[in-house]
C-alpha cells in the first residue's frame, strides 16, 4: 500500500518539478502548464493504476485527465472557459470519472448509479448554461418534481437491501 502511494506521489513531484523548470527557464505560461500538467499527471496516474492490483486511484486520475483535456481544449480556442461552463463541465467530469472506476475497479453498482446521477445533474446544468432550458423552467421542475428525488433515494435503499452481500454472515443467519 505504501509503495503505491509513493508511486503516485513520485508522479506528482516529477510533473510539478518539470513544470517549475519549464516555467523558470523557457518562459512557458502557467495556463499551458496547468493544462498539460493536469493531463500528464492524470495519464501517468491512470497508467500506474491500471498496471497495479488493486486498481486504486482510477477515479482521481480520471478526473485529472479530463480536467486537463477541458483546459487544453479551452486554451486552444474550441470554447470560452467561463464560470458557468466550468461548473457544468466539472460536474460532468465527476460523473464520467466514476465509469472507469466501475469498469475496472470491481464493478460496484453504486459507482454506476452515482456516475449516472452526477452526469444527469451536470447535463442539466450545461443545458441551463447554454440556455437550451430557460431558468424559470428550473424552478418549475424543482417545485413540481422534487418527490422524484425521494423515489430515487428510496429505490437506491431498496436495491441496496436486496443486493446479495459478499462474504460473512448475513444478518438473518445464525451461527451454530
Amino acid at each position: 500500500m505504501a509503495g503505491r502511494k509513493n508511486g503516485y506521489l513520485g508522479i506528482i513531484l516529477i510533473v510539478v518539478g518539470l513544470a517549475i523548470l519549464l516555467r523558470e527557464h523557457y518562459d512557458i505560461d502557467e495556463y499551458f502548464l496547468r493544462s498539460y500538467g493536469l493531463l500528464l499527471i492524470g495519464l501517468l496516474g491512470l497508467f500506474r493504476a491500471f498496471s497495479s492490483r488493486p486498481r486504486g486511484g482510477i477515479y482521481l486520475f480520471s478526473i485529472l485527465t479530463l480536467v486537463g483535456l477541458y483546459y487544453i481544449l479551452g486554451d486552444a480556442g474550441v470554447y470560452d472557459i467561463e464560470r458557468g461552463l466550468t461548473t457544468s463541465v466539472f460536474t460532468l467530469i465527476a460523473g464520467a470519472a466514476l465509469f472507469p472506476r466501475y469498469l475496472f475497479g470491481g464493478r460496484n453498482w453504486k459507482d454506476l448509479l452515482y456516475g449516472t446521477l452526477i452526469l444527469a445533474v451536470g447535463a442539466i446544468f450545461l443545458l441551463f448554461h447554454l440556455r437550451v432550458i430557460p431558468y424559470y423552467t428550473f424552478e418549475t421542475i424543482i417545485i413540481d418534481y422534487w418527490p422524484v428525488a425521494l423515489i430515487a433515494i428510496g429505490l437506491a435503499y431498496l436495491v441496496n437491501g436486496l443486493w446479495p452481500r459478499r462474504g460473512g454472515n448475513s444478518e438473518g443467519s445464525a451461527v451454530v
